[in-house]
C-alpha cells in the first residue's frame, strides 16, 4: 500500500504533466515592438468590453410574424449569459493570457498575429485579413433583469396592439424596456459564425477599431486557415491503466511474500520455543470424548492451546504459569486457526457439512454456539468465545435447542416440523419466529420473539426447554408443544 501511494502521489502527476506538455506548445510574446504594441492594444480594448454589466452568446435566430405576441419584436433569438476573461487554450502554455470569447463549448482567442478558434477538440488559425468583426447598434425589448448600463430608449408591452398600447385581452400584460445593445458579429471563410449582444452599446467601439486597423496593418498574414488536430487522450488513458494494473499485481505479489517470509519466521520461533508436551487432557461427559489435538498457534505469539476440559487436578505451579500467561486471541482469517476452531464447532456438533475458510457456514455455527452458552448472539471472535470454546463448560448442541425438530418421530420421508438456529425458528407451516433477546438458565431458555404466519403478526416471550431429545415450546398463551429431535 505504501508503495502504491508513493507512485500515485509522483508518478501519475508527473504522468499528467508530461501528458499537457506533450499536447501543448510554448507561446512567448515579445513586450518590445510590433507584437508587444498589438498586445498592448489588444488587452485596453477588449478590457474595457469587459466592464459590460452583462454578455450574452446568440445562440439561435429567427424572424417571426406574430409581433403582437412578441412585444412588436420581429425577430426572435435564443440567447445565453456568458462571460468575458482573458485566457488561453489548453494547446499553449507560458505566461500570456489573450482575449477570450467563450460562445457554448467553442473558444475564440485573439491573439497578436491571428486569432485562434477551438472547435471540438481542433484549433483552426485565422488570419485577421480573413476575419470579419462588425457590430451594430440593435434595438431589444428585454424581458430580463435591465443590466445597470443598458440604454433605455422606449418602452412597449408583452402583448401589443396596433397602437403599441396594451392588448386588453390579455391579463399580466407587464410593460417592458426597449434597450440599446451592441452586437459584435465574427465570421470568416473557414465557418466561424458567432453573435453576442453587450450592454453598452459602445463598449465595442475600441476593439473593433484595433481589429480593423490589424487587417489592413498585417499584410504579410497568410490567408489561408490551417487546423490542427490536438493530440489523442488515449495513449494517456491506457498509460495510466498499465499503471495501475502492474501496480496492484505488484502489490498482491508482496503482500504474499510478506506472508511467506513472516509464516517461515513463526514457524523457526515456535519450533525453538515449544514447551514440553503436557498429558492430553479430558472433558467429562456422559459419552466418551475423542482425542483433539492442541489448537495450532496463531502467526505471531506460540501459544498451546488444549481443546479439552481437565479431567484431574493440575498441579499448582503449572496452574500458576497458565494464568500469568496472557491469552492471545486467535485470527480467523488465518486458515490454521480458522480450522482449528471449526473442528471443535464440529466437535460439539454446531458446525456440519464441508466449509470453505471461514465462510457464511461457519459464522452461523459460531453465532449459535455464542447464544446458547450466554455469549452475545453475533459471530464476532474474541476472548471469552475462545476461552468459553476451548476450554469453558460449554454445551454441545444436543443440549440445546438449536437443531431439527418435529412432533412426531422423524424418519427419512418426512420432512421436520421445526427448524430452529439461534435467529429464528421456521416451521413448515409457513410461520416464522425471529429472536431477539436470548436467556439462559440451566436447560431453560427464556426467549423474546417476533412471529408472523399467515398475515398475522404477533410479539411474544417464549419458553424452550430441552430434556434429553425432547423440546417442550411454551408459547406465548401457556400452551405446550413437544417436539423430538431429528437426526
Amino acid at each position: 500500500m505504501g508503495l502504491t501511494a508513493l507512485f500515485a502521489t509522483v508518478f501519475i502527476p508527473a504522468t499528467i504533466f508530461l501528458d499537457r506538455y506533450r499536447r501543448s506548445a510554448r507561446v512567448t510574446l515579445d513586450s518590445e515592438g510590433l507584437v508587444g504594441r498589438i498586445s498592448e492594444a489588444l488587452a485596453i480594448s477588449f478590457t474595457e468590453l469587459t466592464r459590460c454589466a452583462a454578455v450574452w452568446t446568440v445562440e439561435a435566430e429567427a424572424r417571426t410574424n406574430d409581433w403582437k405576441r412578441n412585444a412588436g419584436a420581429t425577430s426572435l433569438n435564443k440567447r445565453k449569459a456568458t462571460s468575458l476573461v482573458f485566457g488561453k487554450p489548453d494547446c499553449i502554455r507560458g505566461k500570456a493570457v489573450f482575449p477570450a470569447f467563450r460562445v457554448g463549448s467553442d473558444q475564440l482567442y485573439l491573439l497578436p498575429d491571428a486569432a485562434l478558434v477551438v472547435v471540438r477538440g481542433e484549433v483552426a488559425s485565422v488570419s485577421y485579413g480573413e476575419l470579419e468583426f462588425s457590430k451594430h447598434v440593435v434595438r431589444f425589448v428585454e424581458e430580463e433583469r435591465l443590466p445597470s448600463d443598458a440604454t433605455v430608449v422606449a418602452h412597449t408591452w408583452r402583448y401589443v396592439n396596433k397602437s403599441g398600447g396594451p392588448d386588453r385581452r390579455f391579463i399580466n400584460n407587464a410593460q417592458l424596456p426597449v434597450c440599446l445593445y451592441g452586437e459584435l458579429t465574427f465570421r470568416s471563410a473557414g465557418g466561424l459564425n458567432c453573435k453576442l449582444h453587450v450592454s453598452a452599446s459602445q463598449a465595442a467601439d475600441s476593439l473593433f477599431r484595433v481589429i480593423d486597423a490589424l487587417k489592413r496593418t498585417l499584410v504579410e498574414t497568410p490567408t489561408s486557415i490551417t487546423y490542427i488536430s490536438t493530440a489523442k487522450r488515449w495513449p494517456s488513458v491506457v498509460l495510466l491503466s498499465s499503471f495501475a494494473c502492474l501496480t496492484l499485481i505488484q502489490s498482491g505479489l508482496l503482500q504474499r511474500d510478506v506472508r511467506i517470509k513472516l509464516a517461515s519466521i513463526n514457524s523457526t520461533a515456535n519450533d525453538s520455543q515449544r514447551p514440553p508436551a503436557q498429558p492430553m487432557l479430558q472433558q467429562p461427559s456422559e459419552r466418551p470424548s475423542k482425542a483433539v489435538a492442541s489448537i495450532p498457534p496463531p502467526p505471531k505469539p506460540n501459544i498451546s492451546l488444549n481443546l479439552n476440559q481437565p479431567s484431574s487436578p493440575i498441579d499448582a505451579s503449572a496452574s500458576n504459569i497458565a494464568q500469568s500467561t496472557p491469552t492471545q486471541v486467535l485470527d480467523l482469517n488465518d486458515p490454521q486457526s480458522a480450522l482449528s476452531v471449526q473442528s471443535r464447532l464440529r466437535e460439539l456438533g454446531f458446525l456440519q457439512g464441508p466449509t470453505k475458510g471461514w465462510d457464511s457456514f461457519s459464522r452461523a455455527a459460531l453465532r449459535d454456539f455464542k447464544a446458547t452458552n450466554s455469549l452475545a448472539p453475533d459471530d464476532k471472535w474474541d476472548s471469552n468465545t475462545q476461552e468459553l470454546l476451548i476450554s469453558g463448560p460449554s454445551l454441545r448442541v444436543e443440549q440445546t435447542f438449536v437443531g431439527s425438530w418435529s412432533e412426531p418421530i422423524c424418519d427419512d420421508s418426512s420432512k421436520p416440523d421445526l427448524l430452529i438456529n439461534s435467529r429464528r425458528a421456521v416451521s413448515s407451516a409457513g410461520g416464522v419466529c425471529e429472536f431477539s433477546n436470548i436467556k439462559r438458565a440451566g436447560s431453560i431458555w427464556s426467549i423474546a420473539t417476533t412471529c408472523s404466519n399467515a398475515g398475522d403478526k404477533w410479539k411474544a416471550t417464549i419458553q424452550l426447554v430441552v430434556a434429553g431429545d425432547k423440546l417442550i415450546w411454551t408459547g406465548r398463551d401457556g400452551s405446550r408443544t413437544q417436539y423430538q429431535r431429528c437426526q
